[in-house]
């Protein structure tokens, strides 16, 4: 009788979860020739709408199908290993830039790829460790007092690598050289063998540096790296919640906010109020109403994400709207690497609720995307100056040198001081202290040819990085409102 029992029970559950399957329904929608790279996704229907969202066959919505996507990868050489293809998925992913958390949540690959994309060099060594350890590798992350790299174990042999910087160095056997091998031979990262990087990339000069080699071969404060993060994570699966006559805009930022990070905005009818349970870092909220977070209470504009989400030893998906009087906008990390348009684009959606769904290219002229790595506003304004200075500055006779470099930092601050949309904004007396830095680097580091930094190819990002973490913090989102 108890077995009967038993498999009446299965078949009753298996019945239900076929009934559920069967209720899932799928709409594909193909878009091309945008003008600009940011999608709208509109629920015109009277039920609030639930789905998984893949673009260009890029499903990355859990875990799993990162690990999935990283082993179907294509070989960018012949026979290229699982563990590059890993390095390679992190490198061109995700980038570096400000720090969202302090705390190893990010360490997630899940909230890292699909949400907030940036991060120091110790989120993005700590996510490709996790990564391999997934895909079954012995890996680990090491902190050298500034920098954090990720070492795994390959064909008997420790490798180093690189993430952030999207560097490895190769030993005397033209074999990837490990941690060890980098600390007791620098010149392996000096005077490197069969360097990856170009002369023309714009981290060449730091990765092949005197500064870099230290970084290993100073071991008294180089220490093993913890990459552990909440084991929940793990199960987190991406599903967008898109409420009737609610739409979503994605992904947008602004110029000159000082970092590549990129926002959906989640707009809400008057009136809505309840949970909003999508699994995306919140940054923050347009317009006036009461919410509720992790079991606190708070009015949008008193939400600050540096207490709530920055200083949060744990982040949670959820969110309760109580009072929205006059619509609501809510505002999620998202990676436009992932999540932003091409110039032909196949959006899947498998959910509930979907008949109302409509998506289409944003035809709002007050809203951008600046990618990672792309000339923004910033870069073009930094390019333009430089190129002045070196043509007042720099003749054939002259000699670089300290104090070649301090007058030509002087000349600099003097010229970003002229500009009308800088001057406002920009902590002179942080930049000019962090000019001095790279003077004091210069004149300690005797095995690098600093020449190549007045280059606009070169200086240009170098300052262009110096100078974003000196920039004054502006409301966060009050130019990106849609």
């Amino acid at each position: 009788m108890k077995k009967i029992k038993v498999i009446l029970l299965l078949l009753f559950g298996f019945a239900l979860s076929l009934l559920f399957a069967c209720n899932k329904e799928e709409r594909t929608f193909l878009l091309s020739n945008p003008e600009k790279n940011i999608f709208e996704i509109r629920n015109d229907g009277n039920k609030d709408a639930e789905f998984s969202m893949t673009i260009n066959g890029m499903d990355m919505n859990t875990e799993k199908n990162i690990i999935s996507y990283i082993q179907q990868m294509e070989d960018e050489y012949p026979e290229e290993p699982l563990e590059m293809k890993a390095f390679r998925f992190v490198r061109d992913y995700t980038w570096h830039d400000d720090l969202v958390t302090k705390y190893n949540w990010a360490y997630s690959p899940y909230v890292l790829v699909n949400s907030m994309g940036g991060g120091l060099c110790g989120f993005r060594s700590a996510v490709l460790t996790n990564i391999l350890l997934e895909l079954g590798f012995d890996a680990k992350s090491w902190s050298l007092e500034g920098h954090v790299v990720t070492e795994v174990f390959s064909e008997n042999k420790w490798i180093l690598l690189d993430s952030d910087y999207g560097v490895y160095y190769y030993n005397k056997d033209k074999r990837i050289a490990s941690y060890s091998e980098l600390v007791y031979n620098p010149a392996l990262i000096t005077n490197p063998i069969n360097p990856i990087l170009d002369t023309d990339n714009v981290r060449f000069i730091k990765v092949y540096s005197g500064e870099m080699a230290e970084l290993y071969y100073t071991i008294d404060d180089n220490v093993e790296f913890d990459t552990k993060y909440e084991s929940a994570l793990k199960s987190s699966e991406l599903w967008f919640y898109i409420p009737a006559n609610a739409k979503m805009t994605f992904p947008v930022n602004k110029e000159l906010q000082g970092t590549y990070y990129a926002y959906a905005q989640l707009d809400l009818p008057a009136d809505f109020i309840g949970r909003l349970p999508m699994p995306l870092v919140i940054a923050g909220f347009v317009g006036n109403g009461l919410i509720e977070y992790q079991g606190e209470k708070y009015y949008t504009d008193g939400f600050e994400a540096v207490e709530c989400i920055y200083k949060n030893p744990k982040i949670n998906w959820e969110i309760e709207i109580i009072e929205n009087n006059n619509g609501l906008g809510v505002i999620y990390y998202i990676n436009p690497l992932l999540f932003g348009a091409k110039e032909k684009n196949e959006i899947f959606l498998k959910g509930s609720n979907l008949q109302g769904i409509n998506i289409c290219f944003s035809k709002n002229e007050n809203i951008s995307l600046i990618l990672p790595y792309q000339k923004d506003l910033l870069y073009k304004k930094l390019d333009s100056i430089v190129r002045d200075i070196n043509t007042l500055a720099i003749t054939e006779n002259s000699e670089f040198n300290t104090t070649f470099l301090i007058e030509y930092f002087k000349l600099f601050i003097e010229k970003l001081r002229e500009d009308e949309v800088l001057k406002n904004n920009v902590d002179f007396e942080g930049f000019e202290f962090d000019c001095d830095s790279i003077v004091k680097v210069f004149r300690l580091d005797s095995l690098t040819d600093y020449s190549l930094f007045l280059k606009p190819e070169y200086a240009v990002p170098s300052l262009r990085q110096m100078l974003k973490n000196r920039l004054k913090r502006m409301p966060q989102f009050e130019n990106i409102q849609i």
